[in-house]
């Protein structure tokens, strides 16, 4: 939930647009390569930056919250 990252803030309809298109375009880009990876490793990509991104907001709010 995007309340989560932007705890101070209000979430703008430019923020859930900015990582739905990042997502669509990743997900074109994969389906238009002639020699892409399979389904499993695509998903594996994603889930990788997607746990990266987690695990750094997950400790900027810690640090934030216990200073």
């Amino acid at each position: 939930e995007l309340k989560k990252i932007y705890v101070d803030e209000v979430v703008e309809p430019f923020h859930v647009h900015f990582l739905t298109d990042g997502f669509v375009c990743a997900l074109e880009r994969w389906i238009m390569e002639r020699e892409c990876s399979t389904p499993q490793q695509f998903m594996g990509q994603i889930q990788s930056v997607i746990a990266k991104i987690a695990a750094r907001v997950y400790n900027e709010i810690e640090e934030r919250n216990n200073p």
